[in-house]
């Protein structure tokens, strides 16, 4: 639907386009609320509040907020409107008044101006002076006018339309007063319902009527045979909706009669409800036409005020011959049901709402039995209609249109029931929203016991089903409406809807308790599992606050719900359903005693032999129950359940699911103290289930660590996968291996334990040898080299190594065995060297690394001094690398395996120690050691010699550690500080070196700002005291940053992967697929663990990294900060720069020139980039980066490749980004060139973004100047030129009248360009600049420096004229367009300092003209195909014209041409060009007649023509093309305007020239050539009379001041006349043409002495001699008349003419007879 307009009282822009999306939002149908907020002060309510408020129309005025100034009104006060009525009413009855709206402001103003109202008035009341007030009140009830007569004239008024004209008319009889509306209600009634809506097939027409003594029965059908295709709204339909209201207001219960037969069928049946399909031509059609949303609001607003006049019967129930109905059916307003099923269960949402805001207000005033018995009676229907539908459909979930049919019902159901429940915000309705509530209940009780004889009956359960969903959707929506209220209100709100359905629930518990038949398929266990999760539902509300106040309740309902005599008998659909309600109560109020006190004791018999429904227990209740009382009752029933279930292998894999469930859970309310815990990802092996934990049976350990304990029987994906799931359950269950005694008194095995620990020593030593022997498997496969299970080898190992580095720690500390620790010891060996082979193989993979890192902690607390290998120095080469990663994962754990070798001690050359250095150095700046941390004491902390073991892998580990904050800022940096006094010591080894610059590296990738400076520092430091060592880190770095990273979705694969798998083994699989996305994403995935992650507020998560962008920019900055390593690295560096211009700048810059000017080195580039891969703000981020690198560095001539770096650098210059060009001179002056350093004050204020023009003004390099010396003024012009030349094409800063706007740059720039000259070929470059794209592509353009190379110059721009069509199609059109606009300030204003280059921008515009030539004849050719192919097929009207880009190339190209010839036609012959020049214009030749049809502006071809005309020089130019004089003369028509007209006369009248001037004898003789088409084309012209009028004005304007071009079409005239008499033969078409012209120039002989018709009357009497007699004879008449007054010296001329005339015609007259 189309957006509408919608005014607004407030802001800027007061009138908006609402779309209908928003304008269905705030549609509201409630007419009890009187704000006007919503409507934005739109006509609908004050239209209405003018009517319905309370007092009547017109009469009550609004209260005025007192405030202290009174001439201020209250925003929510609007201008108060009343009626007012002009006219003299005839006989009382209203006719001959006309009501309008008058504001309270202009009303007194209007009554001013009303006197002779006002006289009438007085007349009316002297009147009725007579009558008593009984009889003025009877007169004006009869007489009087209603408020329905004058919103119909308010109406009329506003609806010009001659629909409703007509109604209005037909109206206005019938309702001049009340008695009047009353009598002829029947036919208001009527009309306004036929005027309602139109018939499809007759839309903007009436509605038939009922015809008169015909029955509504007989009228309906024929309606329906007239109407076939339904009706539609139209014009009148919204005023007609607000008459319907009007016509309520006054008739009151009188309408009621009409309102069920007649205007509710009308409204809701033919206009909200049209017919889905209609038939045209005999074929059916899809009706896809949605009503509009102001006229569906409209409706629904009329039938609310229906209702409220209609309130009491409608209630009651009264039928339309309004008898006397039974008092015990009234009161439920159950006549207004049979509308609900095309109102509220209406496909489109909006229809429902607006329904149930309709009817809610009426159900409201029910009584509350009518009430209770309304809902339980619409809710029944529904349930019984969607069940019997369900029941017939047996495939109903796969049948789309059903179930949009079901959901809209019980949308619209649950819609009406809250609209009756609710109140305002935050609240529900006092007395009737428990009332709602009730009902509900009632109905689910009253299905449950009407389906206890049949319980198999399945349309029983649908019906359950379906009340159950109407009362879910009725509680979200109250719960959504009182969360907008005050939180205190919610409690209160929601109390007694919790008690209601409590208080169902505890009468069905008592139900099932007396059933002694089973509960599995009994109706009423069904019923209570709805009611269970209704009460579910309500418990949710506000996090749970309402279960605080009755966990009483709760927890005894949930204990007769768990006890035995209910919960195992109700089947495990509803066993789920308590389950489900048992973890939202719990989980709303986890500290509760009540909860653990009395249902702790339920765990084992809910999960005992029930895995589904343990498995939701240990998900849903375990992580939010308490520690302690979930440790101490539901783990242990969960664990016995898992022990219970392992028999078959699909057991054994649910078994291991639960346990995984079990062993993983982490409380997020307290500190974790076991397990890994990481505040990036979380825990992934933990044993905190475990801690509280009593203890637990042998058998029950022995059978879940024999589940976790699988063999690598099968070498497949899904085998590792199990272990790698198993393996992080291990650690937990030794754990509980050893908490626990050994052995256990309640079973009978500990009669048979050898031991006291037996079992556990026996258990543990079993579980590291499973370790030993699936790590060695593992192993095996890897080294066997299974390539397509080498990801899932690397992972599943990883896991061994991490769970058993925390099952071997957990043994060590808790159990004093010495067995168990000899097998620890032995695993730990092997485990050493898989890890040590992990490490060579796969260092990069962060899983490998996690996994060794822990056997590096597991050495240090089992075997301590034992070290992960003797090759520190390969490991440091191996892990270094993973420093500067984004992985913080990686990063952590490689700086784990660093710091566990031996420290090493500082580099100290005794010969060059410097006792003095840095003795004075602060105690904060002072490194720190992490054992110490940052409270050591001064006299522990290391000496300012830096002597002895270096620490700094620790301070890096702890640096890592440390939570981003910003809180933390501060310890952050000083942290970073303090590496930096160690980096700038020089004394790092050599492996710290390289550790500490590839983390600094790392530390970029962090997403704090703040730290990155730091770390950027620390690099720089190391750098200048370590180049060798660190030079390789960064140059890795800077390579890397150049490189393309592959984008991969990891939310689209993580999606993909949590899909809720269907099967344990697909759960497994799962959790494998996880971990291998973790590593794969480079740790930013952490979906593996789950909400383990606690994110602290204003803490950065860390597995979120910078972008590319920025990441790029950090790096780059070490440059710009160390230029020493600029300056000695450039071999690196600046190919590395010029491989991002080629393969990126120039990529995404394609056409720009520079490229070709530079020659760069052979670059060997490993990315190959796409434009499409590349943006504008990342180029030119990275380019900036770049050049504040080169701008550091001081003597860039030392760098490589220096001078194409300076031209580069100067190329920049032209950047119209002020910033990346201030940046480009930065890097220009570290050149110090000889002819650019003493003028830096004067270019240096070019570049800002204001002061051009004084900077401009400032600087004189005219000639003779003294501002630049003459040896540097070539060589400077380049730098000055590149600078203005991107001032020139830069955007504007303001408005177009600043400063600083684009057209008074381009002034100044030409200005100061002017002023230079181009003597010695200052300008060339300019010039160059200018042409350089127009330079072919073939050719080679590469400049040797910067300097101004004239000879090149000179040679390049001629070389641009050398372009072809072809050529041209490369460049942009917009390129051309900024050419050819530059091109016209420059001939302006610069003039003959480019008359050297004339012939090449000739060339150069000509090459235009014939690109656009070339388009324009495949234009032509496309429209004449484009045209036969519509002759064949009528339907495709598509015409191809051309386009307004090559029209606009075309136009300005003419205009320059024009420009160039008017400057220089006497100085340059053009003559060479002519034949070019004719040719790239044939076309637009051809259609210039054309283009000048009704044309207001002169075309550019036309004053192009015109310029070689006015050019005696260039009229051999236009000798050369007959074509152009034709085309010119053709311009001359009857629809030619005067503009074009003035050109084409100017034309010819530079072809006639001066009569006395010999040289223009060729183009009169181009005249006489084409005389006859001329003289044609006038006499075409001279047809219509209003041209004729003009040439006759040009006779008669010869006295007074006349413009240029007054009288210029008779001149020529005569003048073509005078032309055409003097050839001396005379030939038959010359005769006719003499004739035709004397035909034109008689009709303006005039009898007056007007200078112009003297000259008119000579011409003529040149005629006549040369014409045949009949043509003379056919004028003499005329001639003859010719009288001319005699008035001094010129009346003695006119006489003389006179005479003469007379007996010249009478000669030649005689001559002819004679022959």
């Amino acid at each position: 639907m189309e957006p509408t307009k919608q005014f607004s009282t407030s802001g800027k822009n007061r009138l908006r386009f609402v779309s209908a999306k928003e304008r269905a939002k705030k549609a509201t149908a409630d007419v009890y609320r009187t704000s006007d907020r919503r409507h934005n002060i739109s006509s609908t309510a004050v239209r209405e509040k003018r009517v319905h408020s309370a007092g009547g129309a017109g009469t009550k005025k609004k209260k005025r907020r007192k405030n202290k100034d009174s001439s201020k009104v209250d925003d929510d006060d609007e201008e108060e409107d009343t009626i007012r009525y002009f006219g003299r009413d005839a006989g009382g009855l209203g006719i001959g008044r006309t009501a309008v709206i008058v504001s309270s402001k202009s009303k007194l103003v209007l009554d001013e101006q009303a006197p002779a109202d006002g006289d009438l008035m007085d007349e009316d009341k002297a009147e009725e002076q007579g009558l008593s007030d009984d009889e003025e009140k009877d007169k004006t009830l009869l007489t009087g006018g209603t408020i329905f007569f004058a919103e119909l004239e308010i109406s009329s008024q506003r609806n010009g339309s001659q629909l409703f004209q007509n109604l209005a008319r037909q109206l206005r009889p019938l309702s001049n007063s009340l008695a009047e509306l009353l009598h002829h209600k029947e036919k208001i009634v009527e009309l306004l319902c036929a005027f309602l809506l139109s018939p499809r097939e007759e839309e903007g027409a009436p509605t038939p009527r009922r015809r008169a003594n015909e029955d509504k029965k007989t009228y309906k059908k024929w309606l329906a045979t007239k109407a076939s295709n339904g009706f539609v709204a139209n014009l009148a339909t919204s005023d007609v909706l607000h008459l319907f209201g009007v016509l309520a207001r006054e008739l009151r219960k009188e309408i009621y009669p009409f309102l069920n037969t007649t205007i509710l069928p009308r409204i809701i049946d033919d206009l909200l409800n049209p017919p889905s399909v209609i038939v045209i031509d005999s074929e059916k059609h899809q009706n896809n036409t949605l009503l509009d949303v102001s006229l569906v609001e409209s409706a629904f607003r009329a039938l609310s005020y229906l209702f409220k006049y209609n309130s009491e019967e409608l209630i009651s129930s009264q039928p339309p011959c309004m008898s006397k109905m039974d008092e015990k059916k009234t009161g439920d307003a159950d006549i207004i049901r049979q509308y609900y099923g095309k109102t509220i269960c209406h496909k489109r949402e909006l229809v429902r709402r607006l329904a149930c805001e309709s009817y809610a207000p009426l159900l409201r005033k029910c009584s509350d039995k009518g009430l209770k018995r309304h809902l339980s009676r619409s809710v029944k229907a529904l349930a019984s209609s969607l069940a019997l539908a369900a029941e017939q459909h047996a495939a109903f979930n796969s049948d789309h249109n059903l179930e949009r049919a079901r959901s809209d019902a019980i949308d619209g159901v649950s819609s009406l029931l809250f609209e009756v429940a609710r109140s305002v915000a935050g609240r529900l309705h006092s007395k009737k929203g428990l009332l709602v509530i009730r009902s509900l209940m009632d109905c689910l009780t009253g299905v449950s016991k009407k389906s206890q004889e049949n319980s198999e009956n399945e349309v029983e359960r649908n019906k359950v089903d379906a009340i159950y969903e109407v009362s879910s959707q009725l509680l979200s929506k109250l719960r959504d409406h009182v969360d907008r209220g005050r939180s205190d209100s919610v409690e209160n709100s929601f109390a007694n809807v919790f008690n209601e359905i409590q208080r169902t629930l505890e009468s069905h518990i008592t139900l099932l308790n007396e059933t002694s038949t089973s509960l599995a398929k009994n109706p009423i266990a069904f019923v209570t599992g709805r009611i269970i999760d209704l009460l579910a539902e309500v418990i949710e509300v506000q996090r749970g606050e309402i279960a605080g106040g009755h966990a009483d309740q709760i927890t005894q309902s949930l204990q007769s719900l768990l006890s035995n005599d209910i919960y195992p008998k109700v089947g495990q659909e509803v066993q789920s359903q308590i389950l489900n309600f048992l973890c939202a109560a719990w989980k709303a109020n986890p500290s509760h005693t009540a909860f653990a006190s009395r249902l702790g004791k339920f765990f084992p018999s809910i999960v005992t032999g029930s895995l589904d429904q343990a498995l939701f227990l240990a998900k849903n209740l375990l992580p939010y129950l308490p520690k302690k009382v979930a440790s101490s009752s539901l783990v242990p029933a969960l664990l016995s359940s898992t022990a219970i279930s392992v028999e078959t292998a699909e057991q054994a894999d649910s078994s291991l699911v639960l346990l995984h469930t079990i062993a993983t859970t982490v409380w997020a309310d307290g500190q974790n103290d076991s397990g890994d815990f990481d505040g990036t990802v979380g825990s992934l092996f933990t044993w905190e289930a475990a801690e509280e934990c009593p203890v637990i049976s042998a058998k029950t350990r022995k059978i879940l660590l024999d589940v976790c304990c699988i063999d690598l029987d099968k070498k497949s994906a899904e085998q590792l996968s199990r272990i790698g799931y198993a393996s992080r359950c291990i650690p937990f269950l030794i754990y509980l291996e050893c908490s626990s005694d050994g052995g256990d008194d309640t079973s009978d095995e500990a009669e048979h334990s050898n031991t006291r620990n037996g079992l556990s020593e026996d258990a543990l030593v079993g579980v590291f040898q499973w370790y030993a022997k699936v790590m060695k498997a593992v192993q095996a496969m890897i080294g066997k080299g299974h390539e397509t299970l080498q990801r899932d080898l690397y992972t599943a190992q990883s896991l061994l190594l991490e769970s058993f580095s925390k099952s071997s720690i957990q043994c060590h500390r808790r159990l004093p065995s010495s067995k168990v620790k000899q097998t620890v010891k032995k695993t730990l060996i092997k485990s050493k060297n898989h890890a040590n082979s992990l490490l060579r193989h796969r260092p990069k993979s962060a899983w490998v690394v996690r996994g060794v890192a822990a056997i590096v902690n597991t050495l240090k607390i089992v075997d301590p001094g034992s070290k992960l290998n003797d090759h520190s120095n390969e490991t440091f080469e191996l892990l270094a690398p993973n420093l500067a990663e984004s992985n913080h994962s990686l990063r952590l754990f490689s700086l784990e395996i660093l710091e566990h070798y031996p420290m090493r001690p500082f580099v100290t050359d005794h010969a060059d120690l410097d006792l003095t250095d840095d003795l004075d150095e602060e105690q904060s700046q002072r490194p720190q050691s992490e054992e110490v941390g940052t409270d050591q004491s001064p006299d522990n902390q290391p000496g300012s010699s830096l002597s002895g073991a270096c620490d700094v892998i620790s301070m890096l580990k702890h640096l890592e550690l440390t939570p981003v904050t910003f809180d933390n800022e501060r310890n952050l940096t000083s942290q970073l500080g303090r590496v930096e006094v160690y980096a700038r010591t020089g004394k790092l080894p050599i492996v710290y070196a390289e550790a500490v610059a590839y983390h600094m590296l790392g530390v970029l990738h962090v997403k704090f700002a703040p730290i990155w400076p730091a770390a950027v520092k620390v690099i720089v430091s190391l750098s200048v005291a370590q180049e060798g060592p660190v030079w390789p880190c960064v140059e890795a770095a800077l390579k890397r940053s150049m490189m393309k990273t592959i984008r991969e979705d990891f939310d689209d694969a993580t999606s993909t992967i949590s899909n809720e798998p269907c099967s344990t083994i697909e759960i497994i699989t799962s959790h494998h697929s996880l971990c291998l996305l973790w590593d794969s994403s480079r740790g930013k995935n952490i979906s593996l663990f789950g909400g383990l992650n606690l994110e602290k507020l204003g803490e950065v998560p860390r597995n979120e990294v910078v972008d590319e962008l920025t990441l790029f920019e950090s790096v780059w900055s070490i440059m710009e900060n160390g230029p020493h390593l600029t300056a000695t690295k450039s071999k690196v560096v600046v190919p590395l720069f010029f491989e991002f211009m080629v393969s990126q700048y120039y990529i995404f810059h394609n056409d720009d020139q520079d490229f070709r000017e530079i020659k760069f080195p052979e670059l060997v580039s490993s990315t190959k980039w796409d434009r499409g891969e590349l943006g504008h703000k990342s180029i030119h981020r990275k380019l900036e980066s770049f050049l504040k690198m080169f701008a550091a560095v001081k003597g860039p001539q030392q760098l490589v490749s220096h001078q194409t770096l300076l031209q580069l650098f100067v190329a920049f210059l032209s950047n119209q980004d002020t910033r990346m060009a201030n940046l480009a001179f930065a890097c220009v002056l570290r050149f110090k060139l000889p002819y650019l350093v003493p003028y830096v004050e004067f270019i240096r204020p070019m570049l800002k973004k204001e002061g051009l023009r004084d900077a401009l003004t400032k600087f004189n390099l005219s000639v003779g100047s003294e501002t630049v010396i003459s040896e540097h003024r070539l060589p400077l012009m380049p730098i000055v030129t590149r600078i203005l030349f991107g001032r020139l094409a830069a955007r504007g800063n303001g408005s177009k009248s600043s400063k600083d706007s684009p057209a008074a740059r381009r002034a100044a720039i030409l200005s100061f360009f002017s002023g230079v000259g181009n003597t010695a070929g200052e300008l060339n470059y300019f010039l160059y600049m200018m042409v350089r794209t127009f330079i072919p592509q073939h050719e080679s353009i590469t400049m040797n420096g910067v300097e101004n190379q004239n000879d090149h110059l000179k040679v390049f721009i001629e070389l641009s004229g050398d372009i072809t069509t072809e050529g041209l199609m490369s460049i942009p059109l917009k390129r051309q367009e900024g050419f050819l606009k530059l091109l016209s300030d420059v001939i302006t204003q610069v003039g003959f300092g480019v008359k050297g280059f004339i012939g090449t921008f000739i060339s150069l515009l000509l090459a235009l003209c014939e690109q656009s030539e070339d388009a324009l004849v495949k234009n032509s050719k496309s429209q004449e195909v484009k045209n036969t192919k519509a002759k064949d097929n009528e339907k495709e009207t598509d015409s191809l014209e051309d386009t307004s880009q090559n029209g606009s190339i075309r136009t300005l190209s003419f205009l320059r041409l024009a420009d160039i010839f008017n400057k220089f036609a006497s100085t340059v012959d053009f003559s060479i060009y002519s034949e070019r020049l004719w040719k790239s214009m044939h076309s637009s030749i051809v259609a210039l007649p054309n283009t000048v049809i009704n044309a207001e502006n002169t075309p550019s071809l036309l004053r192009l023509l015109e310029c070689i005309a006015s050019h005696s020089s260039m009229i051999p130019l236009l000798a050369q093309c007959d074509d152009a004089i034709i085309a010119v003369f053709k311009c001359i028509a009857g629809t030619t305007r005067m503009k074009v007209m003035n050109s084409v006369l100017r034309f010819i009248d530079s072809l006639l020239g001066d009569d006395q001037n010999p040289d223009n004898d060729l183009g009169r003789s181009l005249i006489l050539k084409h005389i006859h088409l001329l003289i044609a084309q006038f006499t075409n012209r001279l047809q219509t009379d209003s041209n004729i009028a003009n040439l006759d004005e040009e006779v008669s304007s010869g006295k007074g001041k006349q413009p240029p071009l007054a009288g210029l079409q008779l001149n020529i005239l005569c003048r073509v006349t005078e032309l055409l008499v003097s050839v001396k033969k005379t030939d038959a078409e010359n005769v006719a043409t003499l004739e035709n012209l004397c035909g034109l120039l008689v009709p303006l002989l005039k009898f007056d002495s007007n200078p112009n018709q003297l000259y008119l009357v000579r011409t003529i009497l040149s005629l006549i001699p040369k014409m045949s007699v009949e043509g003379a004879l056919a004028h003499i008449h005329s001639v003859s008349k010719v009288r001319l007054p005699q008035v001094g010296l010129c009346g003695a001329r006119v006489q003389c003419c006179e005479e003469d005339l007379t007996l010249l015609v009478s000669f030649d007259f005689a001559a002819t007879r004679a022959q």
